[in-house]
């Protein structure tokens, strides 16, 4: 029987090498990380741009009937304004769907590169790339689903906040707690269900009944993977924020000794150094930790399909 250490310690050996995978794990990781419990109950970190966009112009009533009308008059007074926005409305909208297309085709080709990985067969990234153009729509639709629900979990957070009668809270909140345990669940599903799409090749109806089965019949061995995910992730922030914290302190001093020296463009180059070095080790961090953590339910999705592997509380319980 394999066990959880085999899994992550395997997981990590694969994340490491070859490091051109990890710019996979950053496209990837525009889609969530999906490596814990704490990421599937994050209902508004994992939303896009155009998402985002799309629900302040609901708010605003862009859509409505009156605001249809109204295009003609406000273009009319201010054209140039009215341009500009529609410009930038359509070049955010351009520049989501790209990010889309990259992640979803990012997303396959890591867990395809994986899986050949783990098995020993010659990795090829053009091969990964390929299938997940050629399935862009499968993977697209099981990413849908957990969004579409994370977000009505959301949405639903949105109206218990706004309620105004304080009796309405306590059965409000039961439910919203009911909603946040189905997003949790249909994330593990879907998790699943992407590992089997791309790793058999499988069809987006048969790769969703697969997922739900897995989940099912291993959902305590899911909860505690998805634990220890939870805890690997925690030390991650922590050496992300001390690295952080190291890196500012150091910049710092120079920076502080070029002025003491006048020197002003020596002192703007620090500046950009700031910038520039914590950008650059929080997404190395990130590209990582989203390559480990796919990695590991990649893993697990093959030791399931063949029943290598127990849960702990089992073992511990001594239950069949």
């Amino acid at each position: 029987m394999t066990t959880y250490k085999e899994v992550f310690k395997k997981s990590f050996k694969l994340a490491w090498k070859p490091k051109s995978i990890w710019i996979y794990g950053l496209f990837a990781s525009f889609l969530g990380i999906g490596g814990s419990v704490a990421k599937s109950m994050d209902l508004t970190g994992s939303r896009n741009i155009l998402i985002n966009l799309l629900q302040t112009l609901i708010e605003v009533n862009f859509f409505s009937l009156q605001a249809l009308k109204n295009i003609p008059t406000v273009f009319a007074q201010s054209p140039i304004s009215v341009t500009i926005s529609v410009l930038i409305f359509l070049i955010v909208t351009v520049l989501t769907i790209i990010l889309l297309i990259l992640a979803i085709v990012s997303q396959s080709t890591l867990i395809n590169t994986i899986y050949k990985k783990s098995i020993g067969k010659k990795v090829s990234y053009i091969e990964g790339i390929s299938f997940g153009l050629n399935n862009f729509w499968p993977i697209l639709g099981l990413n849908v689903i957990t969004r579409a629900v994370g977000f009505i979990a959301f949405m639903f957070l949105v109206y218990v906040v706004a309620a105004s009668r304080p009796s309405l809270f306590v059965p409000l909140g039961i439910i919203y707690i009911i909603l946040v345990l189905i997003t949790v669940v249909i994330s593990f599903v879907i998790r699943y269900a992407t590992c089997h799409l791309v790793i058999n090749g499988d069809t987006f109806k048969n790769s969703l009944h697969k997922g739900k089965e897995l989940f099912l019949s291993n959902w305590l061995i899911t909860f505690e993977v998805a634990l220890m995910l939870l805890i690997i992730q925690m030390v991650f922030v922590f050496l992300l924020y001390l690295l952080i914290k190291i890196d500012t302190f150091v910049l710092y001093i120079i920076f502080v000794a070029t002025n003491l020296l006048q020197a002003a463009g020596a002192s703007n180059f620090v500046l950009f150094l700031v910038l520039f070095t914590v950008t650059l080790i929080t997404l190395l961090f990130l590209s990582f930790f989203t390559v480990l953590a796919w990695s590991v339910w990649t893993e697990l999705t093959l030791e399931l399909e063949k029943g290598n592997i127990t849960s702990k509380i089992k073992s511990w319980l001594k239950i069949a």
